[in-house]
């Protein structure tokens, strides 16, 4: 079996069709750490971008200003630190990252979300 890293995607591939809504889960250790998770989109041919911060003492998530949508949105309990996104379109298509915010980011392994 896999070992559980500190933190893990268990998904690593999600097919969906424009207008669905999507559960894109985020798995973490709940080891007493306090350090942010930050989602990423990696479209293909692009670098990752950051989506979202979640720290962990706070209430809300921080999205960065072309996230900042109704259709995206972060939920968190039990160690899991889910991004859900409504009504996709075909432009979500991309791989989506989450990582653990220490001095370096310690990578999941990803998740594609496939649009057909």
């Amino acid at each position: 079996s896999a070992q559980m890293s500190v933190i893990n995607q268990p998904n690593s591939v999600i097919s969906a069709a424009p207008g669905d809504n999507v559960t894109l889960n985020c798995f973490r250790k709940e080891e007493g750490n306090t350090e942010a998770v930050v989602w990423y989109k990696q479209a293909v041919g692009h670098q990752p971008r950051v989506m979202v911060t979640v720290h962990k003492l706070a209430q809300n998530p921080v999205f960065e200003d072309e996230f900042n949508s109704p259709r995206f949105t972060v939920q968190t309990l039990k160690g899991n630190c889910s991004l859900e996104i409504n009504n996709v379109e075909a432009a979500d298509e991309a791989m989506y990252y989450c990582g653990l915010k220490k001095i370096v980011i310690l990578f999941a392994k990803g998740a594609f979300l496939s649009v057909k």
